[in-house]
């Protein structure tokens, strides 16, 4: 981890690789970074996941449908906000 604030803030870097079902390699990504906060909302907490670094809009497009959320892009276009609530 790169910041831990309890209860409010996890950073941590995230690499991948992804692989065809040949085992060829079709995309990989090094020092991206995610950050998690937990704000409290009254009665449940609201979770916000940046992730950062995400080189192409590919990239970011793959990650959204596998969070399956709302997401939103940051003004530079490679910075991926998404706001979760869970009750």
């Amino acid at each position: 981890y790169r910041d831990i604030e309890p209860p409010s803030k996890l950073v941590f870097q995230w690499d991948w690789q992804e692989f065809s079902a040949a085992g060829e390699k079709i995309d990989e990504a090094h020092d991206t970074l995610v950050t998690v906060e937990f704000q409290p909302r009254g009665n449940f907490t609201e979770v916000i996941l940046t992730h950062e670094g995400l080189r192409t809009a590919e990239q970011r497009a793959r990650h959204e449908r596998g969070a399956d959320l709302s997401p939103q892009l940051g003004a530079d276009g490679n910075v991926l906000q998404v706001r979760v609530r869970r009750r």
